[in-house]
């Protein structure tokens, strides 16, 4: 993995920088093991099997994506993200499609002193 996230503002980039370059193993290193993943019709996804799984299928249909951290507030080893993204997709019948949307995160520091996510919801509105 090359980014550490060491950070709670690294943790986006790492983000970006994971799903697109379709790396599931950095993308699913950016959450808890107990973590929930919301995909993008708001369908709970728990644990590092079952969001790794919605990330295969997410970045296979994923064209481009770009993004930006919007806020973070920290208390202690709790944070509180949030950032916009857009991207284009194909969908299953091969149209081109475009989604954007402003997330919310809970992020949590590991005993090891990374960032990663308890809770991720990308539509967060």
């Amino acid at each position: 993995m090359g980014m550490a996230f060491n950070e709670p503002t690294d943790v986006h980039d790492a983000f970006l920088t994971a799903v697109t370059s379709r790396d599931l193993d950095a993308v699913t290193a950016l959450y808890t093991g107990d973590g929930l993943a919301l995909d993008l019709t708001g369908r709970p996804c728990r644990g590092h099997a079952e969001i790794r799984a919605m990330f295969d299928g997410f970045v296979s249909s994923m064209r481009t994506m770009t993004g930006a951290t919007r806020r973070i507030h920290v208390v202690g080893d709790l944070a509180l993200s949030s950032a916009n993204w857009s991207g284009t997709f194909v969908a299953g019948d091969g149209t081109v499609q475009h989604g954007s949307g402003v997330t919310a995160e809970v992020l949590r520091r590991g005993v090891d002193g990374r960032w990663r996510m308890v809770i991720d919801d990308p539509s967060f509105l």
